[in-house]
């Protein structure tokens, strides 16, 4: 598996589509991913998808098709949907769906999203049409056919329901075809949530380290979710936090690895076992690490002594070249 790579699959994104207010998330994700993953993979050309209480009705746009349609997202849901058919010649049409006001409206696209976002010539960023082969279909049909009764942890009428399903093991059997673990919205996430290890394995839970840590050194560290483009670039290319990205995956390391039997609610103690590690190993040689509990707030350094201060801490163990390759050293670059 592509484990240093990312997909986002259009059909298991919806979500952050509905309205505006919902783009902050995937906006922030996108951020994150740009720092934990080496490549960044999109559907290309546009997604469409509605359904009610009468039925459902999706449709893809090819790249060279996209601006057939308005891909501005709404500021708030966009309702009201049924499907109407016009027979030859000159008929009058019939209702195929009939209208339903309990519905909903999306059309997904990340190629303007990207475009808005500064990043379409970027290298990492990778766009293509992700379609399943024929016996990916049969797969598709039976995956569906199997996980069924999973409709009941999923919000909306029948037949988003059924939808949503569908397109959360499309997009699962596209990420095996490019061999790369999928990033999926909160609505597609809770089947997840409900299903097997083995499913959850594809999802991947770098996201989740990167965020409770980042919560954890909020003092410390900048929300990533929150700097600038340009911000994010020169992060993504910066030795420290190369660094302190390599202590994070190997968290997630752990918490996928079927050997193991950590659980996410772990994170914060595993990423602060290891910070403990790395404290004790370039302590000054002549103090002692307390180790009973006593931990700076600034630094989440322990105390060297009852005098020793951060500041002199850090003045010692800066100047080991060592200590530049660890995930201290990133921490401390924030640490004023």
């Amino acid at each position: 598996m592509k484990a240093d790579d990312v997909y986002f699959p259009m059909r298991s994104n919806i979500d952050f589509f509905e309205k505006k207010s919902n783009q902050l998330d995937l906006i922030a994700k996108i951020k994150q991913s740009i720092l934990l993953y080496d490549n960044l993979h999109f559907d290309a050309g546009a997604y469409t998808i509605s359904c009610g209480d009468n039925g459902s009705f999706d449709w893809w746009y090819p790249p060279d098709q996209i601006n057939t349609i308005n891909l501005d997202v709404p500021e708030t849901t966009s309702t009201g949907f049924y499907v109407n058919m016009q027979p030859e010649p000159n008929g009058k049409p019939f209702g195929v769906i009939n209208h339903s006001d309990n519905s909903k409206n999306y059309v997904v696209s990340f190629q303007k999203l990207i475009l808005n976002m500064g990043l379409i010539d970027e290298k990492f960023i990778n766009f293509g049409i992700h379609e399943l082969t024929p016996s990916g279909k049969q797969r598709l049909t039976k995956a569906i056919w199997n996980t069924s009764n999973y409709k009941d942890f999923i919000e909306g009428t029948t037949f988003c329901k059924k939808k949503i399903l569908d397109n959360f093991h499309y997009s699962l059997l596209c990420s095996e075809t490019i061999d790369t673990p999928i990033m999926i919205d909160d609505l597609h996430k809770k089947l997840i949530e409900e299903m097997n290890l083995n499913i959850i394995r594809a999802a991947d839970l770098r996201i989740e380290v990167l965020e409770r840590i980042n919560k954890l050194l909020k003092f410390n560290i900048p929300d990533f979710s929150l700097l600038s483009m340009d911000e994010l670039l020169d992060l993504r290319k910066d030795r420290l936090f190369n660094n302190f990205r390599e202590h994070l995956l190997k968290i997630h390391e752990l918490l996928i690895n079927n050997d193991n039997y950590y659980e996410n609610s772990e994170i914060e103690g595993l990423f602060m076992k290891d910070l403990m590690e790395e404290a004790k190993e370039f302590a000054p040689s002549d103090k002692k690490i307390a180790l009973n509990g006593a931990v700076l707030l600034l630094g989440f350094l322990p105390y060297i002594g009852n005098a020793t201060s951060l500041a002199s801490y850090l003045k010692e163990v800066n100047s080991l070249q060592s200590f530049q390759n660890t995930s201290l050293a990133f921490i401390m670059k924030y640490t004023k």
